[in-house]
C-alpha cells in the first residue's frame, strides 16, 4: 500500500508479477517465432522448396508490423491490456501450430512453404500486440520505483528470445540433420503454449486500485488519434523515430544476411548462430547500462549521443 501526502491510497498487487511473467513469456516466444529460420537460411530454402523462403519468413514480420502496429496501438488504448494480450498470445500460438504442420515430412514439399508462410503471417500479426504491452503493464500495475525494472524485463524478453532461437536453430537443423524442421517447430510451439496457459490469469487490464497517482482515474490521456497527431508534430519524436527505425532496419538487414554472408566464407551455421547471439547479448548489456543511466540520472541526450 502506498499513501500520498494527501492521504490518498494507491496499491500494488502481488498478481502484477504473474502479469510480468506472462508478458515476458509471450514476447520471448514471439521473438523465437520471428527469427526461427534466419540462422539456417540455406536449409530452410531447400526444405521449403523456395529460394527466398527464409527471407520471406523474416520480412513478413516487418511488413505486417506497420499496418498492424497502428491497429494494436489503437486497440490497446481503446480496450486495454487484457484483450491485447489474449489476441497476441493466441495469434502467436495458432501461427506456430500452422508452421508445425507445414514442417512435417508428411506434407507435400510443394505445399510446405504456402502453409508455413500463412502460419508465419498469423504469428506476425501478434507481434505489435505483444511488443506494445510492456509499457502499458508497467504504467498500470507497478509502482513508480518498479516501472523501470518491469519495463526492462518484459521488453528485453523479445531480443533474448531472438538470441536463444538464433543459437538453437543450427543445433536442430544442420549438416547432420538437415530436415529436422518438425522437431525444431515442436520446441518453438511448446514455448508458445506457455503464455497461452498463463492467459488464464490475465483477466483485468487495470488493477482495481491505481498503483500510482499518475494512473489515478482523474488523470486523462489524450484520445488515440489526437495523440498520434501530437507525436507527429513533435520534432523530437520525428528524430527519435528516424534514428530508432533506422537502427531496427539495420539490425534486421544484418540478421537476415548474417548466415549467408558467413557460410560462403566457410563458417558453419553453428558458428553463425553464436555470432548472432553474441551481437544481441552485447546489445542487451548496453541497453541495460543505458537504461540504468537514464532512469537514475535522466541523461537522455548523452545516452542518445553515444
Amino acid at each position: 500500500m502506498i499513501t500520498t501526502p494527501l492521504n490518498e491510497e494507491y496499491r500494488v498487487y502481488a498478481k502484477r508479477w504473474v502479469y510480468l511473467l506472462a508478458v515476458s513469456m509471450i514476447n520471448f516466444s514471439n521473438g523465437n517465432t520471428w527469427i526461427t529460420y534466419a540462422a539456417i537460411t540455406f536449409y530452410t530454402n531447400d526444405y521449403y522448396s523456395n529460394s527466398n523462403a527464409a527471407l520471406f519468413f523474416n520480412v513478413i514480420f516487418m511488413v505486417l508490423s506497420i499496418p498492424v502496429g497502428f491497429l494494436a496501438c489503437w486497440w490497446i488504448d481503446k480496450f486495454g491490456l487484457r484483450s491485447a494480450y489474449h489476441i497476441g498470445t493466441w495469434a502467436n500460438f495458432i501461427g506456430n501450430i500452422i508452421r508445425l504442420v507445414a514442417s512435417g515430412t508428411f506434407i507435400d514439399p510443394s505445399l510446405r512453404f504456402p502453409i508455413a508462410i500463412t502460419g508465419q503471417a498469423v504469428a506476425a500479426f501478434a507481434q505489435p500486440f505483444v511488443m506494445f504491452l510492456p509499457t502499458k503493464l508497467a504504467a498500470y500495475w507497478f509502482a513508480d520505483n518498479e516501472r523501470a525494472i518491469a519495463n526492462t524485463l518484459s521488453s528485453m524478453s523479445n531480443p533474448i528470445g531472438i538470441a536463444v532461437m538464433y543459437s538453437l536453430a543450427p543445433v536442430f537443423v544442420n549438416k547432420t540433420t538437415p530436415n529436422n524442421f518438425f522437431n525444431m517447430n515442436i520446441a518453438v510451439t511448446a514455448v508458445a503454449l506457455i503464455p497461452v496457459i498463463l492467459s488464464i490469469f490475465i483477466n483485468k487490464s487495470k488493477p482495481p486500485t491505481p498503483a500510482t497517482p499518475s494512473r489515478d482515474s482523474d488523470v486523462q490521456a489524450p484520445p488515440f488519434f489526437k495523440g498520434v497527431i501530437m507525436c507527429f508534430k513533435s520534432k523530437t519524436f520525428i528524430v527519435l523515430s528516424i534514428c530508432l527505425g533506422g537502427g531496427v532496419g539495420l539490425f534486421n538487414a544484418l540478421y537476415n544476411n548474417l548466415q549467408p554472408a558467413l557460410c560462403v566464407k566457410g563458417y558453419s551455421p553453428t558458428f553463425n548462430g553464436g555470432m548472432g547471439t553474441l551481437l544481441i547479448m552485447s546489445g542487451l548489456v548496453g541497453a541495460a547500462i543505458s537504461g540504468i543511466i537514464v532512469d537514475k540520472w535522466g541523461e537522455f541526450e548523452k545516452v542518445s549521443e553515444v
